[in-house]
Parts: C-alpha cells; structure tokens; sequence
C-alpha cells in the first residue's frame, strides 16, 4: 500500500463512515479494486479510530455535559454489538475479506434509507419544521428507555455486517422508537463511541497475540489525518440532512451502487 492509497481510504472511510452508505462496504470494494493488502483489520480499525476522534470532537459539548443517569443508555445499548464482536469476531473478518454480500447488502441499507426517509418527512421534519425544533432543547440521553437503548444496540450489532450501515441503521430504530430526529442522530453517534473502541481494543489484542507487525507509520498518519478531516465534514453533512429529511438521496446512491456491485459479482469479472 502506497501513502497515497492510504490517504484514499482514509477519505473513503472518513466520508462513509458517518453518512449512512456503510463505510466498512466501500472499504472492502475500493481495497478489492485497488488491490491493496488490508493487513488484516489493522488498518480499518486504525481509520475507525480517526473517525473517532472527529465525532467526539463533533459531539465535545454533549459528550462534555453527560451525567451518570446518561452513561446507562449508552451501557445498555453497547451491549448486543460488543457481544456479537466478541463471538463473531474470526467470521466477521473472514466475512469482510471475501466481500460475497456486499452488492445484496448495500440494497438492504438503501431500503434502511428509504425507510427514515418516509418517516422523517411524514413527522413533518421539513426545512421550516426542523428550524423550528433547532430553537427547541432535545430531551436528555437519560430520557431514552432500556427497550429503546437495547433496540437500537441490536440495530448497532446487525450493521457489523460489511455494507449495513451503523448510522443508517441506528437512526432508523430511533426514529422507529419514538426518539426525535436530533436525540436519534445524536445517541447513534455517542453509540458509536464505545463500539469503536472496543473493536479496537480487540484488535490490539489480536496483534500483541498473533505478533503482527503494524502497518508502516507514514500510511496510518496519512490515513488517519484524511479520515478524520473527511468524517468531521460528513457529519455535518448528515446533521444537515437529517433536519430536511433527505435521506432519499442516500438511499438511491446504495441503489446505484449496489446493482454495480452485483453485476460485476454475477456477470462480469470480480471487483
């Protein structure tokens, strides 16, 4: 992997990771036709790891304002994704190598998008109803109920999947939950916190273990510096794009995109 194929990625998982169109999937396609050695997870993690730290420099005064009641939701809600990465963790990785059930799953996300979509349009979440609700303070974490919390914790744990998308699936269930569209964007986002660094301790454990080497310092500083400043974009990006209810758009591009995927998959040479 050259420096300038690591500061690729680093954009592609910097401005799919927090747009709901699956990072982890575009990861796997632009590796695959590239033909870049991933070195295991190492380096996705590591990108995982910048995008990090954009959203909690993104989310600093609502991460700053937490109170001890806040921290159960985010506790019960790690739960299901922590589990199944522990258990799943060698077929996850052996799942996200062969990229099989890229093409079926980017479909299964654009329907995720479709699907908030039409409910964040029929709660009247238009540009003057979302101006209106910026005025209004958003109920505290600590609002949100365990069977809320541990429904989208399982929403968290099914978009471990290569090309489910974590934010589009997390904010689905919230808004499917009852939770507004700010309190749904925000709890996905500090949800999301805790599960990166828990892939990312397992992965630590996993190099120490296997005594695998890192990958070279100049890729992950390359990598990392263009996934953080691209993931902080994206973020504001969806922050816009919640509050106009246009989540269409994202569902039509994983349409797009997943039909590419699976014409190649089944009728053309493999990506």
């Amino acid at each position: 992997m050259t420096t300038w194929e690591a500061a690729l990625l680093g954009v592609v998982q910097g401005v799919t990771e927090f747009l709901p169109i699956s990072s982890s999937g575009h990861l796997v396609l632009v590796q695959q036709f590239l033909e870049v050695d991933r070195d295991g997870f190492t380096f996705d993690v590591f990108l995982h790891f910048a995008t990090l730290a954009a959203v909690v420099l993104f989310l600093w005064k609502d991460l700053f304002k937490l109170r001890f009641k806040d921290m159960i939701p985010l506790a019960i809600g790690s739960i299901p994704a922590a589990l199944i990465g522990i258990m799943l963790h060698d077929q996850l990785e052996v799942l996200f190598a062969s990229g099989a059930t890229i093409g079926w799953e980017l479909l299964v996300t654009a329907g995720i998008n479709f699907w908030s979509d039409r409910i964040l349009n029929k709660s009247g979440a238009t540009e003057n109803a979302a101006a209106k609700q910026d005025t209004e303070p958003a109920p505290p974490i600590a609002a949100i109920t365990p069977k809320t919390a541990l429904a989208v914790g399982f929403a968290q744990a099914f978009a471990i999947m290569p090309a489910i998308s974590r934010s589009g699936t997390t904010v689905l269930t919230g808004l499917l939950s009852g939770l507004d569209r700010t309190t749904a964007f925000k709890y996905s986002f500090m949800l999301s916190i805790p599960a990166i660094l828990g892939a990312n301790l397992l992965e630590l454990v996993k190099i120490f273990r296997d005594g695998q080497q890192l990958p070279d310092t100049g890729l992950l500083v390359s990598g990392g510096l263009t996934a953080f400043i691209s993931g902080l974009l994206s973020l504001y990006l969806l922050n816009y794009m919640i509050k106009r209810a246009k989540f269409e758009v994202f569902g039509w591009y994983c349409v797009a995109l997943g039909l590419v995927v699976l014409y190649f998959q089944y009728f053309s040479a493999p990506l």
